[in-house]
């Protein structure tokens, strides 16, 4: 639900219903943020933003790709997959949260 105002109200019967429903939320609020943080993980931002002003996005993406983020974000994902079929409740909700977006 949400006020007047724009703010969600996330009601659930359990914790991994309420961490879902505070994914979507946040998802839908902040939907081109965090499409530019998938493109920055992915070292993907000059490919779709181009160079951008004194090659931030090209010099940001060699950042990133050396440091190896898009690889431990994958690594923490498979962790995370790992731990929801294992029956981990919270982790199978964030789970659900990643793989929606």
């Amino acid at each position: 639900r949400w006020t007047g105002s724009g703010i969600p109200h996330v009601l659930a019967d359990d914790v991994p219903s309420a961490a879902y429903g505070q994914g979507w939320a946040f998802a839908r609020l902040n939907g081109c943020l965090l499409a530019d943080q998938v493109l920055k993980v992915r070292s993907e931002r000059a490919a779709f933003l181009g160079p951008g002003p004194d090659d931030v996005h090209v010099r940001s993406d060699l950042v990133l790709k050396f440091l190896g983020v898009y690889a431990n974000a994958q690594a923490g994902i498979a962790d995370l997959r790992a731990r929801a079929e294992d029956g981990d409740a919270d982790a199978e909700s964030l789970l659900a949260v990643v793989e929606a977006y």
